[in-house]
């Protein structure tokens, strides 16, 4: 889930306040400590993740995206390991089991999405091969390389060498009944469980998503962003709400609904957005609205008031998503109830730090499959 225009809006604010909006930090700063992780975000990346070259003569075509991939991870793990940080992996709802309704409709728009890229590409395919000039040529092939990313997809394959590897390591992961990032957040205000017959409250530190919609959780506290060699951006959400000159969670909250999410069409643009929430505190009932103090045109903010009038009927069921997230069909917590990071079998992890070359590398993950047998 994202906030529509949130990045630029807020960065734009801060600048104009002179303030910055977050701060870059070791993970180090984190060492001892729970974060809980939004996986989603992080499975594009390894996808995405550039691969060495050393191995592709060795390597079958399809296995050169399956290494990249297992590379790109065991970087991220090496360095939790390294400082000591206690991660849970938390993955959307696996295929095939039911999401919230309000969720098709995003589904939808994003396979028509990938469909267009994908139409797109296949025509620049055709045409590059007749082109002559070089420029032209690089710059067709260039934009072919931008819609082949748009139109990939995250495949079961992902999911389960993921959740197998994380499980093999010693780390703890959960499949939510929703949103990740929903129970990520959750997660930071203390989420209570049963487990084994027992109630247990699992805690974290701070969560690591790239969806903003997490800025909107009444839990949020701590969100780090950019992980990148060891380093996070660290952002504070009572600061993006003071910048914003609210008051209130439940105003972030009503804010991002306003400017726009996953389960509803944007309403207001951000900086309207911001002044009706500044004025009226809270989403209200459409006819107690006055917009004598909202510096926009009153003729363009009655048009929207129908989209308003939609969104007010399900503000309940819209704010339950990010109050209420549940876990889902499985969930491996045995590592944090023992805070057990080193697992007997993270030899793994030590020979990949290790690692000196891409063939090394290749070895290692060849290893890992016939283990697992994935």
């Amino acid at each position: 889930m994202g906030l529509k225009g949130f990045g630029n809006f807020i960065a734009q604010l801060a600048k104009s306040q002179g303030v910055s909006l977050f701060k870059r930090v070791s993970l180090e700063t984190y060492s001892g400590k729970v974060i809980a992780i939004d996986v989603s975000g992080l499975i594009y990346k390894g996808m995405y993740a550039e691969s060495g070259t050393e191995t592709r003569h060795i390597l079958a075509e399809n296995d050169i995206p399956k290494l990249r991939f297992f590379t790109y991870f065991m970087n991220l793990f090496t360095q939790f390991k390294k400082y000591d940080v206690f991660p849970i992996f938390i993955f959307d709802t696996p295929k095939g089991e039911t999401k919230e309704c309000y969720k098709f409709e995003t589904i939808k728009k994003r396979k028509e999405r990938k469909e267009k890229a994908r139409n797109e590409f296949e025509k620049l395919k055709g045409e590059v091969d007749g082109i002559e000039d070089v420029e032209e040529k690089m710059e067709k092939m260039k934009k072919m390389k931008s819609l082949k990313v748009q139109t990939n997809s995250v495949h079961t394959y992902h999911i389960t060498f993921l959740k197998e590897i994380i499980r093999y390591l010693g780390f703890a992961y959960i499949f939510a009944s929703g949103e990740a990032e929903a129970l990520c957040s959750r997660f930071c205000g203390g989420c209570k469980l049963v487990v084994n017959g027992k109630k247990e409250i699992i805690n974290s530190d701070a969560l690591i998503s790239d969806d903003y919609d997490v800025f909107c959780s009444p839990h949020s506290s701590i969100i780090l962003r950019n992980f990148k060699d060891g380093k996070v951006d660290e952002w504070d959400v009572e600061k993006i709400i003071k910048i914003l000159g609210f008051e209130t969670r439940q105003q972030m909250m009503d804010f991002g609904i306003l400017i726009g999410t996953d389960m509803n069409d944007t309403i207001f643009p951000p900086k309207i957005s911001m002044q009706f929430i500044q004025i009226f505190k809270k989403i209200k009932k459409p006819k107690s609205i006055s917009f004598e103090n909202i510096d926009t045109s009153h003729i363009k903010l009655a048009i929207r008031m129908a989209k308003y009038e939609e969104v007010y009927e399900r503000i309940n069921e819209i704010r339950n998503v990010f109050k209420k997230a549940k876990i889902g069909i499985s969930a491996y917590l045995k590592p944090y109830f023992k805070r057990s990071i080193f697992h007997e079998k993270d030899r793994l992890l030590k020979e990949f730090g290790e690692a000196k070359n891409e063939n090394d590398k290749f070895h290692l993950y060849r290893e890992f499959i016939q283990e697992n047998l994935i």
